[in-house]
């Protein structure tokens, strides 16, 4: 994992993983490559946010 989140990498492995490009596994390793530290699921608003090691968000998106 790199200390810099890469905003445009993350969303582009989001985009093939749901294409269906990449397994769980691949793309849990992808967005660690670019910088992804954690992620959080929220059930009330139906979201993902990312978040770099510095805690700073690089992508939020709605599901479902």
């Amino acid at each position: 994992m790199t200390s810099v989140g890469d905003r445009s990498v993350v969303v582009e492995q989001l985009r093939l993983h749901g294409e269906g490009v990449s397994s769980y596994v691949e793309i849990s390793w992808a967005l660690a490559a670019a910088g992804v530290a954690k992620w959080s699921f929220d059930a009330e608003r139906l979201g993902i946010t990312y978040y770099d090691s510095a805690g700073l968000v690089l992508v939020s998106e709605a599901v479902g």
